[in-house]
Formats: C-alpha cells, sequence, structure tokens
C-alpha cells in the first residue's frame, strides 16, 4: 500500500511538471514604435534599416563590419547608432547551415558622417539583397509608415572603438 501511494505521488508530480514545462517559447518580434531619432546627443551616427513587407520569405540578417546587427522579418525597421566612418554592412538570409561563415565577406561600403541620420532599404536585384540608402522623400515615407520595430534579437555591433575616439576628440577640443 505505502509504495502505490509512493507510485501515484510520483505520477501526479511528473504529470505536473510535464504540463507545465509544455509551455511553448514565446516572444515578441515586434513593438509597434514609429521610427524616432530623436535627440541625437552625441556624433555617433544612427542608421535606420527597413525591410518592406513585400519582401516576403525568411528573415534577412544585417551584419555591420562582420557583426550581427538584427534579422529583419517583413514590413519592419531597426536602428543602431555607430561609429563614423566607413562601414561593410551585409545582408544574407538566415540559414544555420552556413554557419553565419557569409558575414564575413562581401557585402557593401557606406560613408556614415557623425552627427546624421541615414535611412536603408534592403532590395532583392535577382536573386541578390543589396541595401540602398533612401532619398529624403522615401525616408519621410519610410517614418510615416513604419511602425514594426523588430525586438526579438540582440544587436552584437560594438561601439567601444569609437567612443573612446569620441572622447579623445572631445578632450583635445577643450584643451
Amino acid at each position: 500500500m505505502k509504495s502505490l501511494k509512493h507510485t501515484l505521488i510520483l505520477c501526479l508530480f511528473c504529470a505536473i511538471t510535464l504540463s507545465l514545462s509544455a509551455k511553448v517559447e514565446q516572444w515578441d518580434d515586434f513593438d509597434n514604435t514609429k521610427i524616432s531619432t530623436y535627440g541625437q546627443k552625441d556624433e555617433l551616427p544612427m542608421i535606420v534599416v527597413v525591410r518592406p513587407a513585400t519582401l516576403r520569405g525568411r528573415a534577412i540578417n544585417v551584419y555591420i563590419d562582420g557583426e550581427y546587427l538584427t534579422s529583419l522579418l517583413p514590413g519592419a525597421y531597426t536602428t543602431e547608432r555607430i561609429c563614423p566612418g566607413k562601414h561593410r554592412l551585409r545582408l544574407a538570409y538566415t540559414n544555420v547551415l552556413t554557419r553565419y561563415k557569409e558575414k564575413n565577406s562581401g557585402g557593401q561600403f557606406f560613408l556614415f558622417k557623425p552627427n546624421s541620420t541615414y535611412y536603408v532599404g534592403i532590395v532583392k536585384e535577382g536573386n541578390q539583397l543589396r541595401l540602398r540608402i533612401l532619398s529624403d522623400k522615401e525616408a519621410k515615407r519610410v517614418n510615416k509608415d513604419y511602425d514594426k520595430r523588430q525586438t526579438h534579437t540582440i544587436s552584437r555591433v560594438s561601439k567601444k572603438k569609437c567612443l573612446k575616439a569620441l572622447k579623445r576628440i572631445r578632450k583635445e577640443k577643450k584643451d
């Protein structure tokens, strides 16, 4: 009788544990906020990368100088402050089979000036994904139309080196 009681308690414990652990992990892909280029308090340029809703398919990974920025879904955008200067931006459809090695080769080079905001759109030309700087008119439309900020990923773009350089430049200006 005692072993039956223990067996029933063990079975009940297992059933409860399984039912609690059966919940599927969930997260929000977006927060519904308009693009904001509010008060740039430092010299770091801001880049706004947008993926049109019409560009269907898997998530598109965006890399800056080989560092992961985000994985954009259709109709989404992301923003990031970056170091002033020349940077290599690379796009690739998410594909774990490539082990993300594509981030280290190819891409397009852009020059980003301090205290500026750059709107960059993803376009598909044939089988190739490309980035292009949007015109002022297109940027205004993006500000109006895009409210799906990608939130389910964490940028790995490092700004440590340029922040140190900016501090040095500021100090030299004061002296």
